[in-house]
């Protein structure tokens, strides 16, 4: 992970590694890629299962919504 961070830029980003896969019953993730959606008061706002190319067209159609529904 650490040479991952570094050939790409990465800093001040902590590592957590889950060797045993608990955080996967924790967060009920059932596939990885997982993306976690957290608003403003720390709150879940979304979870998004599978691959998703966030620099795609149709990327912020999807998460605008998601966004302003963690601004009310």
């Amino acid at each position: 992970v650490r040479a991952f961070y570094d050939s790409h830029g990465i800093e001040n980003l902590p590592i957590a590694l889950d060797p045993e896969g608990a955080t996967l019953g924790l967060l009920h993730i059932d596939g990885i890629p997982t993306t976690f959606l957290v608003d403003r008061q720390g709150l879940l706002a979304a979870k998004l299962e599978g691959a998703i190319n966030w620099a795609a067209a149709d990327a912020l159609p999807t998460l605008t919504p998601l966004l302003e529904k963690g601004t009310s």
